[in-house]
């Protein structure tokens, strides 16, 4: 692994997925697949956000915003 997928792995793992996810989904934090988050939109496939972040070249300090846009 390089260094830049490991500041990912860390930063993934600060942010639980489950903090974002309701109630009813938090059992399937950890499965890597879109999950319902209500209004028909998900919370992405974890390793879907892994690589736009490789791919970004994200480094400490960086934001990043991900607008969702559903079908479109």
């Amino acid at each position: 692994m390089s260094q830049t997928s490991n500041t990912v792995d860390a930063a993934m793992a600060a942010a639980p997925r489950a903090n974002f996810l309701l109630r009813a989904f938090t059992r399937a934090a950890g499965v890597d697949s879109a999950i319902p988050i209500g209004g028909g939109s998900t919370c992405s496939q974890p390793t879907t956000v892994r690589n736009m972040l490789l791919l970004l070249n994200a480094q400490p300090g960086h934001r990043v915003l991900d607008v969702g846009s559903v079908s479109g």
